[in-house]
């Protein structure tokens, strides 16, 4: 008997610490969330799910009919990861121009770490003296004017080429999208090693480029479940990871050889491209705060050629198809093109006068 008083006596006990575990943890819970500012309003969706069982396939649309239910800014839950949705011009005024320094962090996805070599680059680095220089030596080099006008005689030779092409295929269906990558990626190329590759290996390099910049978007744009449940990351269930550390290999099997030839080259004695300047920033050491590695040189060449060709040729391609839809608004931008360019039979347009 007294074995079974002491057996209860036991439960008992242990009935009460959890009973006042749960009520502690709640008690916490409550006074978390008193603290936190409240979420903006939004879908509940399901547990530990979210909306995942509920998004559409096109994104644009579906969280524009959200917007119409809960606002300008709600709130939505995609597996354990929670997110913030603004649709407003004043809002994302706000969120990207009055707010920056606060809301200018965030942590990059799985796929997007791996392809950018850690996140070591200008998109996901956080806002501190790493981005700050890496944004100083994109914007002073690369895209300041004398940098733009460096690269003048490249960017019109480039388009003169692409215009000719189309007039030779005048009369049969043109890929925009493939069209505008190739010819951005051509100018992207000439921007970041100049003369260093020529002839036919500009080609073969151009085209790899092109095939391998497709599926690393197609990657990006895939979606993972390491996104939506950050505790699965180490387990790849749908083998993305790997994938994209195979892209990477690939793209470090392009860029090493013409880095190694530049190095042999020097840079004394000829022009100077932006691979050259970051080259030469990287046997330096960088400036004296933050030191400016391979890893940073890599880095930056993948935001250069993923945001000067993928997002170029993709905003080109909604243009056109809104202007197919939009009879008035093609002819106004035809009619805008031949009072600066002029109507001419020759792919010399005097858009680029010689």
């Amino acid at each position: 008997m007294q074995g079974g008083s002491n057996s209860t006596q036991s439960l008992y006990y242990f009935a009460a610490a959890a009973v006042s575990a749960l009520l502690l943890g709640y008690a916490v819970l409550r006074r978390r969330r008193r603290l936190s500012p409240p979420l903006p309003p939004g879908p509940t969706g399901v547990p530990v799910l979210g909306m995942i069982p509920f998004v559409d396939r096109e994104l644009h649309t579906y969280f524009t009919k959200l917007s119409e239910r809960y606002g300008p800014i709600y709130s939505i839950r995609i597996g354990s990861m929670l997110g913030v949705v603004i649709s407003s011009p004043s809002l994302a005024r706000e969120v990207l121009r009055d707010k920056d320094a606060t809301l200018a962090n965030h942590e990059p996805l799985g796929l997007a770490r791996i392809i950018t070599y850690g996140g070591n680059n200008v998109l996901w680095s956080p806002n501190g003296p790493t981005w700050r220089m890496l944004r100083r030596i994109i914007v002073q080099e690369m895209l300041s004017p004398a940098g733009l006008d460096a690269i003048y005689e490249l960017r019109k030779g480039e388009v003169r080429a692409m215009v000719a092409g189309l007039r030779a295929s005048e009369g049969r269906g043109v890929e925009v999208m493939e069209l505008m990558a190739l010819t951005m990626l051509k100018l992207v190329m000439s921007m970041l090693w100049g003369s260093t590759v020529e002839g036919e290996e500009r080609n073969t390099v151009g085209k790899e480029f092109t095939d391998l910049v497709e599926e690393i978007v197609a990657l990006l744009a895939t979606p993972n479940l390491a996104d939506f449940f950050p505790s699965l990351a180490g387990l790849d269930l749908q083998g993305l990871h790997r994938q994209m550390r195979g892209k990477l290999k690939h793209l470090d099997a392009i860029v090493d050889p013409i880095i190694r030839r530049k190095k042999e080259m020097g840079f004394k004695g000829r022009k100077m491209d932006f691979v050259d300047y970051m080259l030469r920033q990287e046997e330096e050491g960088g400036d004296t705060k933050m030191p400016f590695t391979m890893t940073h040189v890599k880095s930056t060449i993948v935001d250069i050629i993923l945001g000067g060709t993928d997002t170029t040729s993709t905003t080109i391609e909604w243009a056109m198809a809104i202007m197919l839809q939009k009879p008035e608004i093609m002819r106004r931008a035809q009619e805008e093109l031949d009072a600066v360019g002029g109507r001419t039979t020759s792919w010399r347009s005097p858009i680029f006068p010689s």
